[in-house]
C-alpha cells in the first residue's frame, strides 16, 4: 500500500522541484493535512461508488419478473393466459415479442447458466411506472409443470425466469395468429 503513496508523493515533489530554494523549510499545518486527506477519500469513496453501480447495470441488463397474474375468473380459469410483470427496461416496447426462458446455474460461475425456452409472450402494458407487462400467449408443452408453478407465483421459480426482447409483431407479420 505504501508503493502507490509514495509514487503519489515523489510526483508531487517533481513537480514543485522547479519552485524549490535550498535553505528552506517548508512546513504543513496539520489542518491542510486532514483537509487533503479528506478529500482524497471522498475522491475514492466516489470512484468505488462508481464502479460498484456500473458493475450492477451491466450484470442484469434483463429486468427481473417481479409477479406472475392469472385471470382466475376467465373461461380457462387456472388455465388462462400468464402475464409476467417486469422491472423497467428500454429493452421493450409495445406489441414487441419476447422468449420466456427458465434458467438453472449449472457451475459456480455467474455465467455458467443453462436456459431453457418455455414461452413466447408479446408486451402488452409498459405501466406508467415503466413496469412491463407481458402476455405469454404460446406456453411450451412440455414445461407445463413449469407454467403451473409459475401461476402459482412461487418465488424460487419466479426468480429464474428471464424475458428476452424478439422482434416486433408488426415487422414479423403474424399480429393475427398469436391473439
Amino acid at each position: 500500500m505504501s508503493g502507490p503513496i509514495l509514487t503519489g508523493a515523489a510526483f508531487v515533489l517533481a513537480l514543485l522541484g522547479p519552485w524549490y530554494a535550498p535553505n528552506t523549510t517548508v512546513q504543513i499545518g496539520l489542518l491542510w493535512i486532514v483537509v487533503g486527506g479528506l478529500i482524497a477519500f471522498v475522491v475514492l469513496l466516489t470512484a468505488g461508488n462508481m464502479v460498484a453501480i456500473t458493475r450492477r447495470q451491466s450484470r442484469g441488463m434483463l429486468p427481473r419478473v417481479r409477479h406472475a397474474f392469472v385471470d382466475e375468473h376467465a373461461p380457462g380459469g387456472s388455465e388462462s393466459p400468464v402475464t409476467l410483470l417486469l422491472d423497467r427496461s428500454e429493452l421493450f416496447g409495445i406489441n414487441n415479442l419476447v422468449t420466456v426462458y427458465y434458467t438453472e446455474h449449472t457451475g459456480p460461475g455467474r455465467d455458467e447458466v443453462f436456459e431453457m425456452c418455455i414461452g413466447i409472450g408479446l408486451v402488452d402494458t409498459i405501466q406508467s411506472s415503466g413496469r412491463v407487462q407481458i402476455l405469454v400467449t404460446v406456453e411450451m408443452p412440455n414445461r407445463s409443470d413449469l407454467w403451473q408453478r409459475i401461476r402459482k407465483r412461487e418465488v424460487a421459480v419466479l426468480a429464474q425466469i428471464v424475458v428476452k426482447p424478439s422482434i416486433s409483431v408488426n415487422e414479423a407479420g403474424i399480429r393475427g395468429s398469436i391473439l
